[in-house]
């Protein structure tokens, strides 16, 4: 009976997500940030420490943003699954929530410029233009929103 009454929106939020090619511009901004903040660094292993040493060098503020752009991208990729399947797990939906999580972080740090200068935080400008792009659109809200209140989803992942 859920398949019933939640396939066909749930295919809707897939087809979406896959006519932004969302996925595959995260994952190509995320290689990009992989290169500019090199991996083999400490930042990626002890971001706290990164705070910690930015408040003595200021240098290292710049490294802040991609760094965190980079964390949020894996983020927004890491949906739990308890492996019963449709219509219990939905990871497509689960992804658009993450979306929109992270969507609404970036509009709340958006006027933070850890140097003053606009361009250290271009790395959460072009995510945010990217989020912007698919969130924008209609057809994918009504189907997540539909979704979640047949299902009773978590409301913070649902349009409103």
């Amino acid at each position: 009976m859920g398949k019933d009454l939640l396939l066909d929106d749930y295919q809707l939020i897939i087809a979406c997500l896959r006519k932004h090619n969302v996925r595959t511009s995260l994952r190509q901004k995320a290689r990009y940030l992989e290169k500019k903040i090199d991996l083999d660094s400490e930042a990626i292993f002890d971001f706290k420490a990164v705070l910690k040493k930015a408040e003595r060098q200021p240098s290292l503020l710049e490294a802040i943003p991609p760094l965190t752009t980079y964390a949020l991208i894996h983020w927004i990729f890491e949906s739990p699954s308890q492996g019963y399947g449709f219509p219990f797990d939905r990871p497509h939906l689960e992804f658009y929530g993450r979306l929109k999580t992270v969507h609404g972080l970036l509009q709340n740090i958006s006027g933070v410029h850890l140097r003053d200068k606009a361009k250290d935080n271009r790395s959460f400008v072009q995510l945010n233009k990217l989020l912007e792009e698919v969130l924008s659109d209609k057809e994918l809200n009504n189907a997540a929103s539909s979704m979640c209140c047949r299902s009773h989803y978590p409301t913070g992942y649902c349009p409103q």
